[in-house]
Parts: C-alpha cells; sequence; structure tokens
C-alpha cells in the first residue's frame, strides 16, 4: 500500500512575503495539533505561493513533462526531469532574491518522519532528516537523489515520477489538475500505482514503454522503406526477358499480392467483427450493471414503501401508554400510580428513541408505486435489449469462425505460391538477371518492416497478457472504492450518484488495437432523469457539483487504498462555484475528513461571505485548535496595496467571521 504523505509541520524563515510578527518572525504552522488548517487572507498576500512552497518542498526543482489535459498519460513517459524554471520559482517573487530565506517541512509516512530543509532561493537542500537522524549530503545532484531514494522509499511508490502523479492528483487539489472521475487515462495510472506492488508497477512501466518505443520505431521503419522502396523502382530499368522466368515470377508474385490483400480485407473485416463483438460484450455488461441498479433501486423503493407502514416511534408510545392508561389500577394508589406512569413514560420514550429512526419527510406512497412500475419497464426493455445483443453476438461468432478459415486457406494458398517461386528466383539469380536482384532488396526492406511489426505485435501481446494477471489486483478493491466514493459524495450531493467500473478502450501507441481496460465511469440522476444516467464529461454536472465529485473520489482512494486509510489534502476552497444552499455539506466533508484521526486538510480561502467559513471556524473551535488552525496572512504576510488601503475593513471581515463562527457547532451536528 501507498503510504501517503502526513504533514506535520512548516516554517518559513527569511521569506519576504511572509515576514510574520515581531513577536514571531516569518511563517509557521504546526499541523499536528489539528486536521483542519485553515489559510487566510486577501489577494496578493500569498496564499498560492504557500500551495506552491508545500509541493516544492516534497518534490524539490523536479517535476514531470510538461502536457496537454487531453494527453492520454499511458503514452507518456512519466519521469521526473528537473526544471530550470522552478528553482528560481520563489526567488523571483522578492525583491532579495529569498537570498537568506529557508523552510523547513516535516511530513510523517506510516510513522517514519521525513524533515527537509530547503533554500527557497534556487530549492537546494540544506539538511535532511529520517526521524533524529542526519543524513549525510555531498553535492546538489547528489543530494536531490538522496531525497528521492528517500521519499520513494518511505511512501513505497515505484518511482519518484509515480510520486509526482501522486502530489499531483491527489494530494494536491490545485486548479489546473484533472477530474479523475472523467479522466480514465490518469485513473488508471494512479489506480497502477495504488493498487499494484512495487514489482508489478515498475513491470507495467516496462512493458508499456517497450510497446511504445516499438511502435515508435516501426513507424519510422516504415516511413524510411517506403521512400527506399519507391527511390529504387523509379530507377530501375527493366531488362529484356531471356529465360521467360520473370514472366512467370511476374504472375506468381502478382497471385501473391492479391491473395496478401485479400487477407489482409478479410483480417480488416475480422478485426471490425471482433471490434463489433467486444462493444456488444461491453454493452452486455452495461445492460447487466444498469439491471442490477435498477433492481436496487426497486428494493430500496419498497423498502421505503414498508418503512412507512410500519409504526413510528410516537405511534408506538401512545398505544403502549393508552394500554398502560387503561389499568392503572396495576400501579396501586392514584399518587404513587402517576409518579410510576410518568417515569415510566420517560422511560419508554427514550428507549424507543432510539430504536426506531424519526423521519420528518412524508412517503407518497402512490408516487413510488409508479415509479417502481416505471423502473420495472426499464428493466424489462434492458434484458430485452440484451438478449438481441445475445442473438448479435452469436451470429458474430459463427462470421468470425467462417472468416478465420477463409484466412487460414488463403495463408495456405500463399506458402504453395512461395513454393513455387523459389526454385525459379534460385535460377534466376543464376543468371545474374538484375530484376532479381531489385527484387530481393525490396524483399528484403519489406521484410525488416514485417520483422519490426511482429516485434511490435508480439510487445502489445505481452502487455495484454500482463494486463490478464493484475486485472484481479484492481478488481479486489472496486467494491471498496465505489462504496467508499458514494458514501462520502452523497453528503454533499442531493442526487442520487455512483461510480461503476466499466472497460474502456486504451490505445496504447498509434498502431494495433486498442486495450480494453477497466476504469469507473460516474452516473447521476438528475432533472429530468428517471434513471442513474452516465455522464461521461464534467462539463454534464454543475461546477460545484464537479468540484466535490472530484474531491470525493480523491478521499476515497486514500481512505481505501492508503496504508491505515489516511493522508493529507492541500487545496483552494472552491467557494465561488458553491451554492449557499450546499455551503454546509461542503463543510461537512471537509470536517468529516479533517476530523479522522490522521488526515491532514490544509485550506486557503479569502474573506469571503457566507457560512462555509464560519462553520470550518467552529469547527476548530470544538476541536480547540482555533490558534494553530488558522493561519491569518493578514497578520503574517507583507501587505498588498488593497490590504493596506483597506486595512481596517479586512481585519473587521476577518473578526467577523471569526465572531460568526459561534453561530455554528458541529460537535453534536450529525456529520
Amino acid at each position: 500500500m501507498v503510504n501517503f504523505p502526513i504533514l506535520k509541520q512548516l516554517d518559513i524563515d527569511g521569506y519576504g512575503l511572509y515576514p510574520g510578527t515581531a513577536e514571531k518572525p516569518g511563517l509557521h504552522i504546526d499541523f499536528s495539533k489539528q486536521g483542519l488548517t485553515l489559510v487566510l487572507g486577501a489577494n496578493g498576500l500569498g496564499k498560492s505561493t504557500l500551495i506552491n512552497i508545500l509541493f516544492r518542498m516534497l518534490s524539490g526543482p523536479f517535476d514531470l513533462a510538461k502536457f496537454d489535459q487531453n494527453d492520454e498519460l499511458g503514452n507518456l513517459n512519466i519521469i521526473a526531469a528537473e526544471r530550470k524554471d522552478l528553482k528560481s520559482f520563489f526567488s523571483d517573487r522578492v525583491s532579495d532574491n529569498a537570498t537568506d530565506a529557508k523552510c523547513t517541512l516535516i511530513v510523517d509516512f506510516d510513522n517514519t518522519t521525513l524533515s527537509v530543509t530547503r533554500n527557497l532561493s534556487n530549492l537546494s537542500i540544506i539538511d535532511i532528516k529520517i526521524g533524529q537522524t542526519l543524513l549525510p549530503l555531498s553535492n546538489r545532484v547528489n543530494d536531490e537523489e538522496l531525497f528521492q531514494d528517500q521519499i520513494q522509499g518511505l511512501s513505497n511508490v515505484s518511482s519518484f515520477g509515480d510520486w509526482l502523479l501522486i502530489l499531483h492528483y491527489i494530494v494536491f487539489y490545485q486548479e489546473n489538475r484533472r477530474a479523475l472521475v472523467w479522466d480514465t487515462s490518469a485513473q488508471r495510472e494512479l489506480l497502477r500505482i495504488l493498487l499494484l506492488d512495487n514489482e508489478k508497477s515498475i513491470q507495467w512501466k516496462e512493458l508499456t514503454r517497450k510497446v511504445l518505443e516499438l511502435d515508435s520505431d516501426f513507424r519510422n521503419l516504415r516511413n524510411t522503406v517506403n521512400k527506399q522502396i519507391k527511390k529504387i523502382k523509379e530507377n530501375f530499368q527493366t531488362p529484356e526477358d531471356k529465360t521467360g522466368h520473370r514472366n512467370q515470377i511476374g504472375v506468381l508474385k502478382g497471385l501473391r499480392a492479391e491473395t496478401v490483400e485479400y487477407i489482409n480485407k478479410l483480417q480488416n473485416d475480422l478485426d471490425v467483427l471482433s471490434n463489433e463483438r467486444s462493444t456488444i460484450r461491453s454493452l452486455q455488461l452495461r445492460y447487466k450493471q444498469e439491471i442490477d441498479s435498477i433492481e436496487r433501486d426497486i428494493e430500496n423503493n419498497k423498502v421505503k414503501i414498508l418503512d412507512s407502514t410500519l409504526p413510528k416511534a410516537d405511534d408506538t408510545l401512545l398505544f403502549i401508554l393508552a394500554t398502560i392508561n387503561s389499568q392503572k389500577d396495576i400501579f396501586g394508589a392514584s399518587d404513587v400510580a402517576g409518579k410510576k406512569i410518568e417515569r415510566l413514560q420517560k422511560l419508554i420514550q427514550y428507549y424507543l428513541s432510539n430504536i426506531f429512526k424519526i423521519k420528518s419527510d412524508k412517503i407518497n406512497q402512490n408516487d413510488i408505486h409508479e415509479k417502481i412500475i416505471y423502473l420495472e419497464e426499464n428493466i424489462h426493455n434492458l434484458k430485452r435489449n440484451y438478449e438481441i445483443q445475445s442473438v448479435k453476438q452469436k451470429d458474430l461468432e459463427s462470421q468470425i469462425l467462417e472468416l478465420n478459415y477463409h484466412i487460414e486457406k488463403n495463408k495456405n494458398d500463399i506458402e504453395e505460391i512461395n513454393l513455387k517461386l523459389m526454385p525459379m528466383e534460385v535460377n534466376l539469380a543464376k543468371t545474374g538477371d538484375p530484376s532479381n536482384i531489385i527484387d530481393l532488396k525490396v524483399s528484403t526492406l519489406e521484410s525488416m518492416v514485417k520483422d519490426k511489426n511482429l516485434e511490435l505485435k508480439s510487445a502489445q501481446d505481452e502487455f495484454r497478457e500482463f494486463i490478464k494477471t493484475v486485472e484481479a489486483d484492481f478488481l479486489s478493491k472496486t467494491e471498496v472504492i465505489k462504496n467508499g466514493f458514494s458514501n462520502i459524495v452523497q453528503n454533499f450531493l442531493v442526487e442520487e450518484c455512483e461510480i461503476t467500473w466499466f472497460r474502456i478502450p486504451w490505445k496504447l501507441g498509434q498502431t494495433g488495437e486498442p486495450i480494453n481496460f477497466p476504469a469507473f465511469i460516474f452516473k447521476m440522476r438528475s432533472g429530468g432523469h428517471q434513471l442513474i444516467t452516465e455522464r461521461s464529461s464534467p462539463t454534464q454536472v454543475s461546477e460545484s457539483q464537479r468540484e466535490f465529485i472530484d474531491l470525493a473520489f480523491r478521499i476515497a482512494l486514500i481512505k481505501t487504498t492508503g496504508s491505515n486509510g489516511v493522508g493529507s489534502i492541500v487545496m483552494d476552497t472552491p467557494e465561488a462555484s458553491l451554492d449557499a444552499i450546499f455551503v454546509k455539506n461542503a463543510a461537512n466533508i471537509f470536517i468529516n475528513f479533517a476530523n479522522q484521526d490522521g488526515n491532514k486538510l490544509v485550506l486557503t480561502s479569502n474573506l469571503i461571505d457566507g457560512e462555509l467559513l464560519p462553520r470550518l471556524v467552529a469547527s476548530l473551535h470544538d476541536n480547540e485548535a482555533l490558534n494553530s488552525g488558522i493561519i491569518n496572512l493578514l497578520k503574517i504576510a507583507i501587505p498588498s496595496k488593497a490590504v493596506n488601503d483597506y486595512k481596517d475593513d479586512y481585519h473587521a471581515k476577518y473578526n467577523s467571521i471569526i465572531e460568526s463562527s459561534s453561530r455554528f457547532t458541529t460537535r453534536n451536528e450529525e456529520l
């Protein structure tokens, strides 16, 4: 299992953006005292810079190669590369070039502590500690290698490039992130890191790299050979055919070429049918999953009807009290009976309130019955579609069998032609006929391309076979991740939603057939949809929904794949996209994560209106972490012109947030 970093302490000294106070210069955060840390301020006070400092303390001046948001991560070489622009990232932001600025970050990896201190002028390492042991440093290059080796070992990942993927797409929730729920490419790479052991993860990367390199070599060789063959044929003059062998060879080669072309056509037809069969199998799997989902929905609605018919706590209490009152004489004298009955009433009421879940909403059974009928009709249609696809599949299997027969028959015809050609070509070669030499050259070039193509296909087949061996590792966590996601996201969304495991085509390289590989897809019911439908793009949900769906998926991955189920998340609070009604739900997600023992959540935010910040501040107050859990950049950071001009307004706003937090409590609230 991967060990996610647990933030413990951050100390920034001598950096111009954070002069601090006279009593306490610099910026210092003790994460160990609380799960939630709020960094509050205004534009220009260094909130984003602080997040970047946290990131670069864990990565140094290294990062993944830049790539487009739509690039297939599986087709990229996920390696850590030194970036010169990162070395001056923080020095460029202050007038003194951060000459004397340094930063120390302390993090835990499954109870092992790592401390790293860096110069903010160029991100070079000053010292590294594991526990209380100070590691020996030599020079800048070796120091970074030492740091990367330590991080790789402590986090239990197979490479520093994999570590950077975890930082980018799980730990740090930044604006340029890839939305994991809708990005099967990023999902696949992260699940490789999280679910496979290091040996299998390395083997995965080696096999994919082999396929990609051979794919590139094959395409380059094919282009070069085609140009050479074209040039050879353009410069060749056909001599007189004295033996007659050349004409016979030409006829046989023409027949062979036609047969090869026919085989290629048959093979293309076979590929089309195979893809159609694969599509049908995927459709059948999707129908089966939708049928299962609707059947669960029907059962849930039947439970609602049953629940609505059962007596509530108040009904049961009234019945028991009526029975008692009708038999008061069993308690003796009237004054004693009154006290006994009153005490008994309280005991029964307390007992029933702990057994029965009192619901304020009323169930309309007619509406639910109509919904069940509608869902059952959908199941009927889905099952009918499933059977239709089964019939199509049987027909395809028959066609595929016939095509394979014809392909093999024509391959045998080619072998017979080759047996006839061989002695003729040998005799023609003895005459010194130049056309034979040209044919041999062309044949040799074509054979080179063919051999490279076979080598590529062999590597692709090797990777496909490897995928079969590790698929069980992925499937073993499917339900756990699904349930973890559902439990988290339903605390925010009103709409019913889920993630479903489904096979998605993955095009590894540019040559060959896609590999069908499992990935999560997102489904949601809302608006005019009676059924839970797939939302294949993040644009198919609102901005606020998108933010928290993606956050819920990240939290689910931390809880279900990390050691001890804990980790750290660092993010800019998505306050701008939140509907006012869902502020409480959003706050609950943050608080729930931060309150889990071991988790660390760092949120940066401007001083915004609304209930989000007061609710978060209230949770810090409840956990007795108000002083350590709020980093007030209005006091610590160098003020911007706006903060200088409106100093009193900003401080008044900050104080009003702190004061208004007293209206909220999280300690007794159901989160």
